[in-house]
């Protein structure tokens, strides 16, 4: 079940990070107020799934040291 987690997670990270870098490189000139709002609310759900994908990678290691 972590596994699935771990791995949705970091899917959803890299999304998040495809989403955000094209707001940068492609509509940052075109953002309104919604915009900008926008983009703070992708930004805040990438550090939390970024957040989970370290947690559930940080547990993983830990099980597999001898």
């Amino acid at each position: 079940m972590k596994k699935i987690a771990f791995y949705l997670s970091l899917f959803i990270s890299l999304y998040l990070v495809f989403t955000i870098s094209n707001i940068f490189l492609y509509h940052i000139d075109k953002l309104n107020q919604y915009g900008y709002g926008f983009l703070a609310g992708q930004s805040i759900l990438l550090l939390f799934f970024t957040y989970l994908t370290y947690r559930f990678k940080k547990n993983n290691s830990e099980k597999l040291q001898f």
